[in-house]
């Protein structure tokens, strides 16, 4: 099954308020009828970080990869100066770039 990076930045950024960010985003087929994914996912606070978790896994699901690792990260602990992946300037240090 194909699933492109846009449809799960689509498909994050927008719909879930608590997601600000999605980086060094991975997808890759285990076999023929398994896809993995590994993600670094920017959220606001860690106040429901498990109900995050669970609504991106669940996306993750319907878009057919069952096998996901993401590491949730607050903005401040991602951007020391050298991130590239931020949407905003909030929490960097230097010129960024969009993540998409």
């Amino acid at each position: 099954m194909e699933c492109p990076k846009e449809s799960i930045y689509r498909k994050w950024k927008p719909s879930d308020p608590d997601v600000l960010n999605v980086h060094h985003l991975h997808i890759w087929a285990i076999s023929t009828t398994q896809t993995a994914l590994t993600a670094h996912i920017v959220v606001k606070d860690i106040t429901h970080m498990h109900e995050v978790k669970h609504r991106l896994k669940h996306d993750l699901q319907d878009l057919g990869i069952e096998h996901a690792t993401l590491e949730l990260e607050l903005k401040e602990e991602h951007c020391d100066g050298h991130c590239d992946c931020c949407e905003e300037q909030q929490g960097c240090d230097s010129d960024t770039q969009p993540y998409l």
